[in-house]
C-alpha cells in the first residue's frame, strides 16, 4: 500500500511541533511495517529526514502576508498524483493560512 502524508506547513527539526512529530512517527512506523510511505511538506526549509520514507519538500508561494493553498500554486497536486498513493492524509500546521 502507498501512503502519502501532506503537511500543509513545515516539516523540519528546527520548528518541529506536534503535527510534525505525529507525522514523523506515523510515517516511520508505517514504513517499518512494510508500507511505501511519502511525506509531502510545504516548506522553505530543509525537511526532517525520516528513515525509510520519501520526504518531498514543496516550496511555498508567498504573496504579501498570505500563503496560498498549495494545489494551485505549489504543484502539490501534480507531485501527489505522480506518486500514485492509495491513501492520502492531510495535516495542517498551526499558523498555516
Amino acid at each position: 500500500m502507498r501512503i502519502a502524508h501532506c503537511i500543509l506547513g513545515r516539516c523540519n527539526s528546527e520548528s518541529a511541533n506536534g503535527v510534525d512529530k505525529t507525522v514523523y512517527y506515523l510515517a516511520l512506523h508505517q514504513a517499518k511495517a512494510g508500507e511505501k510511505v511519502a511525506v509531502f511538506s510545504i516548506t522553505d526549509k530543509e525537511p526532517l529526514p525520516i528513515p525509510g520514507v520519501e520526504v518531498i519538500p514543496i516550496p511555498s508561494v508567498r504573496k504579501g502576508l498570505l500563503i496560498h493553498l498549495p494545489f494551485s500554486f505549489c504543484g502539490l497536486e501534480e507531485k501527489l498524483l505522480e506518486w500514485k498513493p492509495d491513501i492520502v492524509h492531510f495535516h495542517s500546521v498551526p499558523g498555516f493560512s
